[in-house]
């Protein structure tokens, strides 16, 4: 499987697919002969099972109903830190949780749906921890062939913070994948003008549409998140 940056002509009329992670990407298969296209972000189909023959592309690219546009899909998380009935978190399910169902909030943060899962903590804990949520709160997805999550250690995140962000001091500072070091240059200071660019929407729950927007470094792809301009990520990193 090898990448292919630059088509054959009979490929290059047409805009790749979507996928759920945004515009796929063109592979080759050398021992098939076989050009198709599959998700920009993982190599991993059980992250992202897409994969679609480039020759039926080529056939079908002007059906509107073929792919299902990831700009009308729902978020899988929602920011809910100043809901009424915020009532803790789910370490199990990385979910913050409210007490009463709510037809706003998606289904999966109600607290009625995770009876089953044993690290649950209450409201008072959960404040306790919310100023990091990398270290205190999410799992890393560490598989490589999809997120790859490895968080900055502590010496790191002081380095970057004393010897590289203090000493200059930056008007803004976009963080790319990084929210360990986002979390870091907040904490204590409200006022930093950090932006935090991830694919992971886990930190819908932590950040509003002035801190976090969900991005594709991969096809450089913004992702809407609802239908208000809060939730147009370009629109979100446009502003910062």
């Amino acid at each position: 499987m090898a990448l292919v940056l630059d088509p054959p002509d009979n490929f290059r009329h047409h805009n790749p697919p979507v996928c759920a992670h945004g515009p796929t990407l063109l592979f080759f298969d050398k021992s098939s002969s076989y050009y198709y296209y599959a998700c920009s972000a993982s190599r991993d189909h059980r992250f992202c099972s897409f994969k679609l023959s480039a020759q039926k592309w080529k056939r079908l690219a002007s059906s509107k109903n073929l792919i299902k546009n990831p700009e009308t899909m729902k978020p899988d998380h929602q920011y809910l830190l100043n809901h009424p009935s915020k009532c803790g978190y789910c370490l199990d399910c990385c979910r913050v949780l409210i007490a009463d169902d709510d037809p706003k909030v998606l289904a999966k943060h109600y607290a009625s749906q995770h009876g089953h899962c044993k690290n649950r903590i209450d409201d008072n804990e959960f404040n306790e921890l919310i100023e990091r949520p990398c270290l205190n709160l999410l799992t890393p997805q560490t598989g490589n062939e999809n997120l790859a999550q490895y968080f900055f250690s502590k010496q790191t995140l002081d380095f970057i913070r004393h010897h590289l962000v203090q000493p200059f001091n930056f008007d803004r500072i976009l963080c790319i994948g990084c929210p360990t070091v986002h979390e870091e240059l907040l904490i204590g200071n409200a006022n930093q003008n950090s932006f935090l660019l991830d694919l992971d929407a886990r930190y819908h729950q932590f950040y509003k549409a002035d801190r976090f927007a969900r991005f594709n470094m991969f096809n450089g792809h913004f992702f809407v998140d609802s239908d208000s301009d809060d939730g147009d990520g370009r629109k979100s990193f446009e502003k910062f």
